[in-house]
């Protein structure tokens, strides 16, 4: 083991436990009818449930990377596995940010990870990056055959194969799935190995490099169980329980309570290795599964509640409450933060977001959001059980998405067909969209407005930060050169009554697709205007929802880009609120899907319409 310099006196081992593809209403501890969890439960009643707690993303990839890093995608972009993999990480590991390992290493504590999910929780995928210790490959002659040279180009060709139907048949078809997917069970390619990865071989793993050389040194053990993912049942040899076995949902909890089963034997030896109570252990997942909800069998192809919404648990005996159940919604890319204020760290070590330890500390009080964000980005495979959905419902497959869930509501935004907006309390299953209600319109508005600041990464008031925009009647000028690098806003007048048009577009000679604008159009109190028309959201056809008055100035003021391609110019009319021609205070703000804002982004802007002399710069510089 390498040297390590002295941890803090009394500092917690820290244990995360991630189950992959496990949904929050599958355990009894959030309320589910079968008792498929109780040693969750009991690890629930021991520490503190938090209820509303939603992934990163919908697939495992982007999630642990979140997880690991505090970041969000559209920071780490880590979207999807590129290059060969299984022999060389292709982007830079982790997207350059620090992980959770690499600052617990710094602070004295010995760090490992255990992953069954081979295909996207692995070391050669960037995810080696802060762990001394990494077991990702179970050691069966299929394994060895991947780390070989002609095995590894094989497995690579297989894993930028995943997003691709086609290939994946043909790899299906001559036998190589089975010995590069840790999904498959039994005869493994060439070996007729096992290749699957079980709870309880993890568990050897973990406890043995745990009693292995401790040096006096505290431990970070982060381990990722796989048997929730399909093809589900638990092992062959494992009792089924006693509810119906009929149904996949049936098979889906019988893994549930196999994961369980093995979580109570974990625990168990931590207790008789007298370590539990020095232990903070965290219980979360990668994001859920579908399982026939929206017309899907799996996951990572859409953002609805039940692909996002996941178990986390933290329980630490005397520093966090027992029994404590917290309902606001909160994010697990918060965990990296979370454990350093807990380990001593009061800095967080540079981690951004909330502490969750925020909602049991009377000296700390919760920030306020808008709702947690989740990000999908564009792919290209989906499984057999869910071909044929992308006609029905937007999907990732037909463009990127995110969505931001908050106390009530949960806007999806698709890049390409539009926006959903679901009242998850009162319509859990997320059955009726209502984006195009009254009340829909207007939360949607607050929603969006709110993403954007949270991916520009600041919220400021428009008025502080504004620059006069030019009036140009007769073309667009250029935006390129302005200097305000966050939520930077433009500043012009219009007549009260009037119909003005902000039209956006790339600069000249800017490669194509290389950005996407988004035109947000706000009040001089920052709130979305209301009386927009969106032409691309005119006329739609299915999977989007179509707007049912369409040419109606009825949008709120940001346009999302709608399109049948690659969207490159944007335009907004605004219906300028107010009477008798009076003049308006307007601003507007131009960012790209991922919300760059600023310099970095080479575009033009200009607005035209009656009266829209520009305002005074009210910027101070």
């Amino acid at each position: 083991m390498q040297k390590l310099p002295a941890a803090r006196a009394a500092a917690p081992n820290v244990l995360v436990i991630v189950v992959d593809t496990l949904r929050a209403d599958h355990l009894s501890a959030y309320g589910y009818g079968r008792e498929t969890s109780p040693n969750i439960d009991r690890l629930s009643k021991q520490g503190t449930l938090f209820q509303n707690a939603v992934s990163a993303g919908s697939w495992s990839l982007p999630s642990h990377a979140s997880m690991l890093t505090g970041r969000y995608q559209f920071e780490h972009g880590i979207a999807d596995v590129e290059g060969t993999p299984i022999r060389d990480s292709a982007i830079p590991a982790m997207g350059g940010f620090k992980t959770l390992g690499e600052a617990l290493e710094q602070r004295g504590y010995r760090t490992g990870a255990f992953s069954a999910n081979r295909s996207y929780f692995s070391a050669n995928l960037g995810f080696g990056k802060g762990f001394i210790h990494f077991e990702d490959y179970f050691h069966s002659n299929a394994d060895r055959f991947v780390r070989t040279f002609y095995g590894g180009q094989l497995a690579g060709l297989y894993l930028n194969a995943t997003r691709n139907a086609t290939v994946t048949k043909v790899l299906r078809a001559i036998g190589c799935e089975a010995l590069m997917d840790a999904s498959f069970e039994g005869p493994g390619g060439l070996s007729g190995a096992h290749v699957r990865k079980r709870a309880d071989t993890v568990n050897r793993e973990v406890l043995k490099w745990i009693d292995h050389d401790g040096a006096g040194h505290p431990f970070f053990a982060f381990l990722n169980y796989f048997d929730v993912h399909n093809p589900y049942g638990g092992p062959p040899n494992f009792p089924k329980p006693a509810w119906e076995q009929s149904s996949i949902v049936d098979q889906y909890d019988d893994s549930v309570k196999y994961i369980d089963d093995s979580l109570g034997e974990l625990m168990a030896e931590l207790e008789r290795r007298g370590v539990a109570d020095k232990t903070l252990v965290i219980l979360t997942s990668d994001h859920g599964e579908s399982l026939g909800q929206h017309g899907l069998a799996y996951h990572g192809h859409s953002l609805y509640r039940e692909l996002i919404h996941v178990p986390l648990v933290l329980a630490y005996p005397g520093h966090v409450p027992a029994g404590m159940r917290v309902a606001a919604p909160v994010t697990n890319a918060s965990i990296p933060g979370t454990v350093m204020g807990m380990v001593g760290d009061e800095s967080g070590a540079g981690f951004p977001g909330q502490p969750l330890d925020a909602y049991w500390k009377p000296s700390v009080k919760p920030q306020e959001s808008v709702g947690q964000l989740s990000e999908l980005g564009l792919e290209h495979f989906l499984e057999p059980e869910d071909e044929g959905a992308d006609e029905v419902i937007p999907l990732g497959t037909t463009g990127p998405m995110k969505s931001v869930i908050g106390e009530q509501w949960h806007l999806i935004i698709h890049k390409k067909f539009g926006n959903q907006l679901y009242d998850w309390v009162h319509d859990p299953s997320e059955s009726r969209n209502v984006i195009h209600t009254a009340e829909g319109e207007a939360i949607t508005g607050r929603l969006m407005a709110g993403m954007q600041d949270a991916l520009a990464g600041e919220t400021k008031d428009p008025r502080t930060v504004a620059v006069a925009l030019q009036n140009d009647r007769q073309g667009l000028m250029e935006g390129s050169r302005l200097s305000s690098p966050v939520n930077e806003y433009f500043h012009f007048q219009g007549a009260a009554g009037a119909v003005m048009r902000v039209n956006v577009r790339p600069e000249d000679g800017a490669r194509p697709g290389f950005m996407d604008p988004v035109v947000t159009i706000t009040d001089a109190d920052g709130q979305p205007l209301e009386a927009c028309r969106d032409p691309e959201d005119d006329w739609v056809k299915a999977p989007a929802a179509a707007d049912p008055t369409p040419e109606a100035f009825d949008d709120v003021c940001i346009n999302d880009d709608i399109s049948p391609g690659v969207q490159t110019d944007s335009h907004l009319e605004i219906l300028v609120p107010g009477k008798g021609h009076s003049p308006v205070e307007l601003y507007v703000r131009v960012s790209d899907w991922n919300g760059r804002v600023g310099p970095g982004l080479k575009y033009k802007i200009g607005v035209s319409g009656p009266d829209s002399t520009p305002a005074v710069d009210t910027a101070k510089r």
